[in-house]
């Protein structure tokens, strides 16, 4: 049995009505020209998303423009593009539900920036840009070219890796690692309105699209191709680095206007970066070469010096974390269909910035840059962890759960990377089964197991009851034998084991997971440690007090107290 990944038709991906029967809808982020973006809530789940109300009356002729951005957001699939989690079409309106960017647009985070005149680091710099040229060069690679890269198209998520580092780190490390990793933030590339297909050979397209004050060259004369992307994309790298634009460009849409942009726009983004690094300044010159084929291709852009320094020093696969992974990943084939398709139903909504492990042995196996791990390449990769060549193929094999192309997207990767013997797993678990208990007595019939298979399955009813037969060890030929909670999860925790080393001790899992830590492990993340939280950065706080201010007798005083509390709170 083959797992689809996503539907890959507009029509057939729609669901009728409104969201309004799932989602709590809480307050407006945000109205536009064609209706809002609002902030809601899943009323199973709790989880926060974002859904984009479009008025059809509004759109009028430029229905086709929605159906294209629909159909984009469909094909693609990478960590750094919003994801479209579900789409809904009434009579009148649109619904488009997406993660929520909690963090608001880059520009806004710019113009922070700018009134208290603090430059972000250049190491903050440089991460932002490899996601965004990540996300990119995946849109490139599916044939898609975005035309309106800028910084109110690029959303901020909270990077939530601080705390798997947490979880291991000495005291002292441990608060220095989250004032440094903490505000590093998670990217997301947004809003293909206007995106376009891509035709090799066919440049020209007539009328210009895009932002003015962003575009390249070539598109105010109706010629597009993948690098006008990276153009646009380094006037948000320029952005980041002095708070302007590359030139002072305000649209006259006049025969002169592209010749008078062209010839002032070198000159003057120059004199704006003199103070920014060496490796900076030389990437953002190529990225706003003028000379269309001089200029970079975004996957070029990701081997840049300046976006190297935000690689880590250490590879994934090296760690400890990566190489039990790695591990998991290689034994997917050991795995049966059904176990694979509930971890691809927790994949599907599962934030991406809530997997930096998961992305970062992503980011590695990505040799091209694409977003989508090919076969060959996965092959490649676990060879040369260790592992027999023929196992390495049998598991890139397994992991290609759509079955319908030869490589293996985000959604897919996170699926074959998912535990779910983990038991922080196990409340996702637990919604899975509820939703398919339509009766809600607890037991899931052959109906119901019948429902968590994809739709439009060719074989539902036997793939159904051979699920039923593995699980329960019995026949549901009629329909009416039953499976219970302990059945159906045991059934996924023994397949979770399977291929796998021995499992550590429970108490060695529950201390690995951060529920249960040594008494002087501080940084365990739990109610409990709240007031442990709050004295261990009081004593950063008191370092650098002591350091500025050494000299006055009042700081000794006040470094005295905090420090008197932080050791009172070690002994209880």
């Amino acid at each position: 049995m083959s797992v689809q990944a996503l539907q890959k038709d507009v029509a057939e991906t729609a669901i009728s009505g409104t969201p309004t029967t799932r989602y709590e809808i809480c307050e407006t982020l945000g109205k536009g020209t064609y209706g809002e973006v609002v902030k809601a809530k899943d009323k199973r789940t709790r989880q926060v998303r974002a859904i984009k109300i479009i008025n059809k009356e509004k759109v009028h002729g430029d229905m086709e423009f929605l159906k294209q951005e629909i159909q984009n957001l469909i094909q693609l699939d990478h960590p750094h593009v919003l994801k479209l989690l579900e789409f809904y079409n009434s009579h009148d309106q649109v619904f488009l539900v997406t993660d929520h960017c909690s963090r608001g647009e880059l520009h806004k985070h710019i113009s922070c920036c700018l009134k208290s005149r603090v430059y972000e680091s250049q190491v903050w710099i440089a991460h932002v840009m490899q996601q965004v040229l990540s996300a990119i060069t995946h849109i490139h690679a599916n044939g898609i070219i975005h035309l309106d890269i800028k910084s109110q198209n690029i959303m901020l998520m909270p990077a939530l890796e601080t705390k798997a580092q947490f979880l291991q780190a000495d005291l002292l490390s441990s608060v220095d690692l989250y004032f440094h990793t903490l505000r590093i933030p998670h990217v997301m590339v947004i809003d293909l309105g206007v995106a376009t297909i891509f035709q090799p050979g066919n440049f020209k397209r007539g009328n210009p699209m895009g932002t003015p004050a962003t575009m390249a060259p070539e598109v105010w004369r109706g010629e597009i191709t993948p690098k006008a992307d990276v153009f646009s994309c380094g006037c948000v790298l320029f952005e980041m680095l002095s708070f302007q634009m590359p030139w002072d460009f305000k649209y006259r849409p006049t025969p002169g206007t592209t010749s008078e942009c062209d010839s002032s726009k070198q000159c003057s983004a120059k004199e704006r970066i003199l103070h920014a690094p060496s490796d900076a300044t030389a990437m953002v010159l190529k990225m706003l070469e003028q000379d269309r084929p001089t200029r970079l291709t975004a996957a070029d852009t990701l081997r840049e010096p300046f976006v190297q320094r935000a690689s880590t020093a250490i590879p994934v696969t090296q760690m400890e974390k990566g190489l039990k992974l790695v591990n998991r990943l290689v034994t997917t084939c050991e795995r049966d269909a059904f176990y694979k398709l509930i971890c691809l139903k927790i994949a599907q909504e599962w934030p991406p910035n809530e997997m930096p492990s998961f992305k970062g042995v992503f980011k590695e196996f990505d040799d091209e840059g694409t977003g989508m791990l090919q076969e060959s390449i996965l092959v490649r990769k676990f060879v040369s962890c260790g592992y027999d060549e023929q196992q390495a193929k049998r598991a890139a094999a397994a992991m290609n759960l759509s079955q319908n192309k030869n490589a293996v997207d985000w959604t897919e990767f996170v699926a074959a990377c998912i535990d779910l013997g983990n038991p922080k797993i196990e409340p996702c678990i637990q919604m899975i089964f509820h939703n398919a208990d339509k009766d809600t007595d607890g037991l899931l019939s052959l109906q119901d197991v019948r429902s968590l298979l994809p739709e439009g399955h060719r074989n539902a009813k036997e793939a159904a009851q051979a699920i039923f037969l593995q699980i329960t060890g019995r026949a549901s030929e009629t329909g009416g034998e039953r499976m219970d909670w302990h059945s159906f999860i045991t059934h996924l925790r023994r397949q979770a084991r399977s291929g796998m080393p021995d499992e550590p001790s429970p108490v060695e899992a529950r201390t690995e997971l951060g529920i249960l830590q040594p008494k002087r492990q501080l940084f365990c993340l739990q109610p409990s440690s709240y007031s442990l939280h709050f004295w261990s950065i009081l004593r950063i706080t008191a370092q650098h007090v002591l350091r500025r201010f050494a000299t006055r007798p009042s700081a000794g005083v006040f470094v005295g107290i905090l420090l008197l509390g932080w050791r009172q709170s070690l002994v209880g």
